[in-house]
Protein backbone atom coordinates (compact mmCIF):
# COMPACT_ATOMS: atom_id res chain seq x y z
CA UNK A 1 0.00 0.00 0.00
CA UNK A 2 1.45 3.61 -1.30
CA UNK A 3 -0.20 6.45 0.78
CA UNK A 4 1.14 10.07 0.30
CA UNK A 5 1.61 11.33 3.17
CA UNK A 6 4.15 8.12 5.10
CA UNK A 7 3.21 6.13 7.27
CA UNK A 8 4.01 7.90 10.42
CA UNK A 9 2.00 10.84 9.47
CA UNK A 10 -0.98 8.52 8.63
CA UNK A 11 -0.23 6.69 12.27
CA UNK A 12 -0.26 10.63 13.65
CA UNK A 13 -3.62 11.14 11.83
CA UNK A 14 -5.03 8.07 13.00
CA UNK A 15 -4.41 8.67 16.52
CA UNK A 16 -5.61 12.42 16.48
CA UNK A 17 -8.82 11.20 14.66
CA UNK A 18 -9.74 8.33 16.76
CA UNK A 19 -12.29 8.16 19.81
CA UNK A 20 -11.38 6.83 22.73
CA UNK A 21 -11.98 3.44 21.88
CA UNK A 22 -9.62 3.87 18.68
CA UNK A 23 -12.33 3.88 16.75
CA UNK A 24 -12.02 5.96 13.28
CA UNK A 25 -14.69 7.12 10.47
CA UNK A 26 -13.76 6.77 6.97
CA UNK A 27 -15.04 7.74 3.95
CA UNK A 28 -13.15 8.10 0.29
CA UNK A 29 -13.39 11.00 -2.39
CA UNK A 30 -11.99 11.79 -5.69
CA UNK A 31 -11.52 15.17 -7.14
CA UNK A 32 -15.17 15.64 -8.13
CA UNK A 33 -17.02 14.19 -5.32
CA UNK A 34 -14.63 16.68 -3.16
CA UNK A 35 -15.38 19.79 -4.71
CA UNK A 36 -17.44 22.39 -3.09
CA UNK A 37 -21.08 22.00 -3.34
CA UNK A 38 -20.56 18.05 -3.73
CA UNK A 39 -21.07 15.03 -1.77
CA UNK A 40 -17.89 15.66 0.71
CA UNK A 41 -19.15 18.63 1.81
CA UNK A 42 -22.98 17.46 1.91
CA UNK A 43 -21.18 14.40 4.25
CA UNK A 44 -19.80 16.53 6.35
CA UNK A 45 -22.36 19.05 7.07
CA UNK A 46 -24.72 16.20 7.61
CA UNK A 47 -22.54 15.20 10.96
CA UNK A 48 -22.66 18.55 11.77
CA UNK A 49 -26.21 19.27 11.63
CA UNK A 50 -27.86 16.01 12.68
CA UNK A 51 -29.28 15.31 15.82
CA UNK A 52 -26.53 14.15 18.59
CA UNK A 53 -23.67 13.17 15.65
CA UNK A 54 -22.11 16.20 15.31
CA UNK A 55 -19.02 15.36 17.69
CA UNK A 56 -18.25 12.50 15.09
CA UNK A 57 -17.26 14.70 12.78
CA UNK A 58 -13.59 15.14 14.53
CA UNK A 59 -13.71 11.07 14.19
CA UNK A 60 -13.72 11.20 10.06
CA UNK A 61 -11.11 10.52 8.28
CA UNK A 62 -11.52 11.41 4.40
CA UNK A 63 -9.22 9.41 2.19
CA UNK A 64 -8.43 11.07 -1.13
CA UNK A 65 -7.89 9.10 -4.09
CA UNK A 66 -6.53 12.24 -6.26
CA UNK A 67 -4.22 15.29 -5.41
CA UNK A 68 -7.15 17.58 -6.30
CA UNK A 69 -9.38 15.56 -4.21
CA UNK A 70 -6.72 16.22 -1.14
CA UNK A 71 -6.42 19.98 -1.98
CA UNK A 72 -9.90 20.34 -0.88
CA UNK A 73 -9.85 18.09 2.05
CA UNK A 74 -7.41 19.89 4.07
CA UNK A 75 -9.10 23.00 3.10
CA UNK A 76 -11.88 21.63 4.87
CA UNK A 77 -11.22 19.07 7.57
CA UNK A 78 -8.20 18.42 9.59
CA UNK A 79 -7.80 14.79 8.92
CA UNK A 80 -6.96 13.67 5.35
CA UNK A 81 -4.89 10.64 3.73
CA UNK A 82 -3.92 11.04 0.18
CA UNK A 83 -4.06 6.80 -1.41
CA UNK A 84 -1.53 6.66 -4.05
CA UNK A 85 -2.34 4.06 -6.43
CA UNK A 86 -0.70 0.50 -5.83
CA UNK A 87 -0.46 -0.41 -9.28
CA UNK A 88 1.66 1.22 -11.97
CA UNK A 89 -0.61 3.58 -14.26
CA UNK A 90 -3.91 3.16 -12.01
CA UNK A 91 -5.55 6.08 -12.07
CA UNK A 92 -7.79 6.68 -8.98
CA UNK A 93 -9.40 9.79 -9.61
CA UNK A 94 -11.78 8.93 -12.17
CA UNK A 95 -15.56 6.58 -12.08
CA UNK A 96 -14.51 2.90 -12.38
CA UNK A 97 -17.06 0.69 -14.17
CA UNK A 98 -18.69 -2.00 -12.08
CA UNK A 99 -16.70 -4.87 -12.23
CA UNK A 100 -14.21 -4.16 -14.46
CA UNK A 101 -10.23 -4.55 -13.59
CA UNK A 102 -9.90 -0.90 -12.79
CA UNK A 103 -13.01 -1.17 -10.12
CA UNK A 104 -11.52 -4.01 -8.43
CA UNK A 105 -7.68 -2.85 -8.38
CA UNK A 106 -9.29 0.64 -6.63
CA UNK A 107 -11.38 -1.83 -4.47
CA UNK A 108 -8.30 -3.87 -3.37
CA UNK A 109 -6.60 -0.10 -2.46
CA UNK A 110 -9.43 0.79 -0.40
CA UNK A 111 -9.61 -3.02 1.72
CA UNK A 112 -5.05 -2.65 1.69
CA UNK A 113 -5.44 0.69 3.54
CA UNK A 114 -8.38 -0.46 5.96
CA UNK A 115 -6.29 -3.22 6.85
CA UNK A 116 -3.31 -1.41 7.53
CA UNK A 117 -5.75 0.79 9.64
CA UNK A 118 -6.97 -2.35 11.85
CA UNK A 119 -3.06 -4.01 11.43
CA UNK A 120 -2.37 -0.10 13.70
CA UNK A 121 -4.94 -1.13 16.44
CA UNK A 122 -8.10 0.80 15.42
CA UNK A 123 -11.96 0.07 15.00
CA UNK A 124 -13.17 1.08 11.78
CA UNK A 125 -16.26 2.71 10.21
CA UNK A 126 -16.24 3.26 6.73
CA UNK A 127 -18.61 4.56 3.89
CA UNK A 128 -19.55 2.38 1.32
CA UNK A 129 -21.14 3.61 -2.16
CA UNK A 130 -23.31 0.82 -3.19
CA UNK A 131 -22.72 0.44 -7.60
CA UNK A 132 -26.05 1.30 -8.69
CA UNK A 133 -26.72 4.31 -7.03
CA UNK A 134 -24.33 7.70 -6.49
CA UNK A 135 -25.71 9.18 -3.45
CA UNK A 136 -26.59 5.70 -1.63
CA UNK A 137 -24.42 6.01 1.58
CA UNK A 138 -23.80 3.80 4.57
CA UNK A 139 -21.93 3.39 7.26
CA UNK A 140 -20.29 -0.55 8.06
CA UNK A 141 -17.87 -1.98 10.59
CA UNK A 142 -15.23 -4.30 10.78
CA UNK A 143 -13.23 -5.42 13.43
CA UNK A 144 -11.69 -8.46 12.58
CA UNK A 145 -8.27 -8.07 9.93
CA UNK A 146 -9.20 -8.16 6.66
CA UNK A 147 -7.20 -11.52 5.76
CA UNK A 148 -8.83 -13.42 8.27
CA UNK A 149 -12.24 -12.68 6.34
CA UNK A 150 -10.50 -12.85 2.85
CA UNK A 151 -7.61 -15.56 1.34
CA UNK A 152 -5.41 -12.76 0.67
Amino acid sequence: MQTGDGEAEFARMLRRAAMEDRTVIMTSVNEAWAAPGSLLDSFLESFRVGENVSHFVKHIVVVAMDEGAFRRCRAVHPHCHLLLPEKEGLDLSGAKSYMTKDYLDLVWSKLKLQQRILELGYNLLFTARTHNTRLFYFLASISDPIDECIDL
